[in-house]
């Protein structure tokens, strides 16, 4: 299947790959095209950035920790990165994620914000490695407790399950973030914790004690190609590059992901493919299979070949045959 948005190209997990670089890193090499996904002690979960008061990345339980407490009319704060999967692109692309989080803990807040709070912040970032700098970062979750005029308590903040746990993450734009060939990201979660006490009472953001903390679930990367670059041109402007219509999607090491070749596609002529799934058969449930008959989708598929009126730089219109 290939979906198309905003002139992008997104291949499904069904062709994923990924393919270990062997660095010390253990970093994961991307081709365009290659999609990653990992769940739970499968992530090869690495710490980024961490500085503040109190904070620990515990890899083995793909989680942040991180708390921040203050009585002296200041602003404390802690602050840790983990990072799902380390990318080493091996050509110039763009990529989306997919992340799951949960997170749990305490904030406190006194006097109705007027000095005193507690807050957390947890993201979805991406980090260039070898400048050491965030590339690209969208909000997960955002809360402050103040407390109220004259009084104030402890709040638990969490969410175990569904929104906002569960995050599309573009990146602040529908194309994606770009990352550059030859470069090393660092992809996952941030969480701060902020704090700002009185002389009597504190504020406190507690991310930290106990089973609180932040945590990576899992984590999905779909890829695309930059095509306004040498070697991933796409000369009949339907989203897939002329390499990948002549040799097909490969990974790192050259193996065919996808053999687009095979299913006909062309450099000179724009393609169309769809994916259909259905639901398997469950005999002792006596449901039957829910395939489609090749004769009952061509009815569907070739009018829409046949019909649609795209210029290709080979002079015809339509897509060269329905897929």
């Amino acid at each position: 299947m290939v979906s198309r948005s905003r002139n992008t190209i997104l291949l499904p997990l069904a062709f994923a790959a990924s393919v270990m670089c062997g660095s010390a890193r253990a970093d994961v090499c991307m081709m365009p095209g290659q999609a990653f996904e990992c769940v739970g002690a499968a992530c090869d979960v690495e710490a980024g950035v961490q500085n503040g008061q109190q904070h620990e990345v515990v890899e083995a339980s793909q989680r942040l920790r991180v708390r921040a407490i203050d009585s002296n009319l200041s602003t404390e704060q802690s602050y840790a990165e983990l990072f799902g999967v380390v990318v080493s692109p091996a050509a110039d692309m763009f990529v989306r994620a997919n992340m799951n989080v949960r997170f749990s803990g305490f904030l406190t807040g006194f006097g109705g914000g007027v000095v005193n709070f507690g807050s957390i912040s947890i993201r979805a970032i991406v980090r260039d490695l070898d400048s050491n700098t965030i590339v690209a970062s969208t909000e997960i979750a955002q809360h402050t407790n103040q407390g109220e005029f004259g009084m104030g308590g402890p709040e638990f903040f969490e969410n175990f399950f569904g929104p906002p746990a569960h995050r599309d993450v573009p990146f602040d734009s529908d194309e994606g973030v770009r990352l550059e060939a030859g470069r090393q990201y660092g992809i996952g979660i941030s969480a701060r914790a902020e704090a700002r006490g009185g002389i009597i009472n504190n504020g406190v953001s507690n991310y930290f004690t106990g089973g609180n903390g932040v945590f990576l679930n899992s984590l999905k990367l779909i890829s695309w190609a930059d095509t306004t670059v040498a070697g991933f041109e796409d000369s009949d402007g339907d989203g897939l590059p002329n390499i990948w219509e002549t040799d097909g999607v490969t990974d790192c090491d050259g193996t065919v992901l996808l053999d687009l070749p095979g299913f006909g596609a062309q450099p000179n002529h724009k393609d169309l493919f769809v994916e259909l799934d259905w639901m398997a058969s469950r005999p002792l449930m006596r449901a039957p299979s829910r395939r489609s008959r090749t004769r009952s989708i061509k009815p569907l598929s070739t009018p829409v070949a046949r019909t649609i009126p795209i210029p290709s730089p080979a002079s015809r219109s339509g897509s060269t045959r329905a897929r």
